[in-house]
């Protein structure tokens, strides 16, 4: 599931270098908005599909707490293949429901341009609930976990790494959410909300850059996989 986030966010990654190159060769450096969502298809779906594998994974770590994991663990492919296709189909739907709504108007081609109204609320909508769902998933495990002391390193380091990641997704897209809801209540004008949705971005490819660095540092158990698949290091 590490490595489908990862991909996920690869793929939300994409959609500036579509904002950058389409605003250096498009006239006035803009297209129309049904162009833009062809465009933007791939990372719109990345942001969607790595945001719901990131509550998987806390519903994982709830779900590891009792006994039904032992059923879990024993048909692990079924289990997978359940989460990989929720967030894959609430991607797509997502992805159809907002190209219905596009119109003809000429946008800057971000990813935020792409969306209407309803598609811009209906999707940070979703996202904070998703931050929201992702603080009640481990400050439960973290009560679950508050008198259970381990000397498994490589566990707590897991756990930890998780944890860590998903805090700055929550942190990123409250931010952003924080940065649009201020513009909304000041009545800034659009021109200017171009600006600003560009700054609110930053935060949350902020939270996309570290996910690598946080489970490198922090989890051992990562960290001996990454040296193993990339050879930069001997494991014993």
């Amino acid at each position: 599931m590490i490595a489908m986030i990862a991909f996920g966010d690869v793929l939300h990654q994409l959609g500036q270098y579509v904002m950058v190159i389409s605003h250096d060769i498009a006239p006035e450096h803009v297209i129309p908005q049904r162009i833009c969502m062809h465009l933007q298809a791939a990372p719109l779906f990345g942001l969607c599909f790595s945001s719901i594998i990131v509550l998987c994974v806390a519903i994982d770590r709830i779900l590891a707490l009792h006994r039904i994991y032992l059923v879990i663990q024993s048909h692990q492919k079924l289990y997978l293949t359940t989460k990989t296709t929720t967030a894959v189909l609430f991607s797509i739907s997502f992805i159809v429901w907002s190209y219905v709504l596009v119109d003809d108007r000429y946008v800057t081609c971000g990813i935020p341009d792409v969306f209407t109204n309803e598609a811009y609320d209906a999707c940070f909508g979703a996202i904070s609930v998703i931050s929201v769902l992702l603080i009640i998933c481990y400050a439960y495990v973290g009560y679950r976990l508050r008198n259970f002391v381990t000397r498994d390193d490589q566990m707590q380091g897991v756990v930890r790494s998780l944890l860590l990641i998903s805090t700055t997704v929550v942190f990123g897209w409250f931010s952003t959410n924080l940065i649009r809801f201020g513009a909304n209540f000041l009545q800034i004008r659009f021109e200017h909300r171009i600006t600003l949705d560009l700054i609110a971005g930053v935060f949350v490819h902020i939270s996309c850059a570290t996910n690598f660095f946080i489970y490198y540092f922090v989890s051992s158990g990562y960290r001996e996989v990454f040296n193993r698949r990339l050879h930069t290091k001997q494991t014993a």
